[in-house]
């Protein structure tokens, strides 16, 4: 009687294994079927539309537009400039509308008539407003790229042919941007030197003229002045090679 009973139980055993291995046999094969279909099912990747493309493209431009002048606005709104109010240099009669326009983010420089006409204002001497009219053209300078940049060697030129110690005080306290003038100045007068710049003035009578009205004799404006020279030659040769 206990052998039968054994044999029961050993067969119900076995039944149940054999049982639980076609259930694994069975799910296995149903998850193999899956992967298989995942495998062999193509996938559809549809192109944008021409009006997705622009719509996309438009959002980039305006992104990007939006961050230029919050960094433009950053860099013209302080306080004082020479001791005076910000205030002083937008109230005077001598600060031109467009210029006010400009510091208020009206417009963004670009290279338009518009940019062009401003930065002839900024460029003209003028007693008055000239720590006002550095500032926001140094605004312009400092933002500017592609097209833009390639027209600023000629007035960065003129800014400090007019105020030559003025522009080198500050060039010593703010290296990147007298950097920056640099590279605009030497490339413009690389091309002046192979006839293809509208600047009249050559390399040499503009270092001669820095030498004659500039205060060599402080030593920060003479590192500055020999660090200027050597930009120059370094871009000249960049644009050599």
């Amino acid at each position: 009687m206990r052998k039968l009973i054994y044999v029961f139980l050993s067969c119900l055993l076995l039944f149940s294994c054999l049982n639980e291995g076609e259930k694994k046999k069975g799910t296995t094969e149903k998850v193999n079927s899956v992967v298989e279909s995942i495998k062999t099912e193509s996938v559809v990747i549809v192109p944008p539309t021409e009006e997705e493309r622009e719509a996309e493209l438009q959002k980039m431009f305006v992104e990007r537009k939006r961050l230029k002048k919050e960094k433009h606005l950053q860099y013209l709104h302080i306080d004082t400039l020479q001791g005076k109010s910000c205030k002083y240099y937008i109230e005077n009669s001598e600060t031109h509308a467009l210029v006010k326009d400009f510091y208020n983010g009206e417009f963004l420089p670009s290279d338009d008539n518009k940019t062009f006409e401003l930065l002839n204002i900024l460029t003209e001497k003028n007693e008055v407003v000239y720590p006002f009219y550095f500032h926001c053209f140094n605004s312009i300078c400092k933002l500017s790229d592609g097209a833009l940049a390639e027209v600023m060697g000629e007035p960065c030129l003129q800014m400090i042919y007019n105020y030559p110690n003025y522009t080198f005080q500050f060039f010593t306290r703010n290296p990147e941007l007298f950097e920056k003038y640099t590279d605009l100045i030497g490339y413009e007068l690389y091309f002046q030197e192979e006839s293809t710049s509208n600047i009249e003035i050559s390399k040499s009578e503009f270092l001669d003229y820095l030498k004659q009205n500039l205060k060599l004799d402080d030593f920060e404006i003479k590192k500055a002045f020999d660090q200027l020279v050597n930009g120059i030659e370094q871009m000249k040769k960049k644009m050599e090679d």
